[in-house]
């Protein structure tokens, strides 16, 4: 397996495998790999959700036209719902998934999502759930709980 590195300094595998996975130079199967597909963090974020009791749906839809993916309400990824009455995340979380490469961009689309709010008021909560995809399978993630006029701290780290 060939690999090189970029003139910033990040090491390029030449070997790319079918499902879109990223292979690390001199790592043998079973071994850690890069995370390099969105649906790959999405299943992630499902089997961690559901293990907490959890039923999670992804609501992204495909634009058959454009080819690009919809969030639903413009800003959910996955809808995770419990009928425990205390779930961790409460009772009903839109969840928003990304890697740590873009999480400033996804909170400020939730920020700026005109429903978001809403969903909010109607007692949903909004997570943005952000993957370390550098080395780990993927890494552990960060779930951090989105709201509108004040801060709060993230719920894991």
């Amino acid at each position: 397996m060939g690999a090189s590195v970029t003139p910033g300094g990040r090491l390029r595998s030449e070997n790319k495998e079918a499902s879109g996975r990223l292979r690390l130079a001199g790592v043998e199967d079973g071994e850690a790999e890069l995370v390099a597909t969105q649906t790959e963090l999405t299943k992630c974020t499902m089997k961690l959700f559901e293990q907490e009791g959890y039923q999670c749906v992804n609501v992204e839809t495909m634009d058959r036209f454009s080819k690009h993916k919809k969030d639903f309400l413009g800003f959910i990824d996955i809808l995770a719902l419990t009928p425990q009455p205390h779930g961790r995340w409460g009772r009903m979380a839109g969840l928003q998934v990304t890697s740590r490469a873009h999480r400033a961009e996804r909170r400020l689309k939730i920020l700026s999502a005109p429903l978001a709010k809403v969903w909010t008021d109607a007692g949903g909560t909004i997570l943005l759930v952000t993957w370390d995809t550098k080395g780990q399978v993927p890494g552990a993630p960060m779930v951090e709980q989105v709201c509108f006029g004040k801060a709060l701290a993230p719920l894991s780290a």
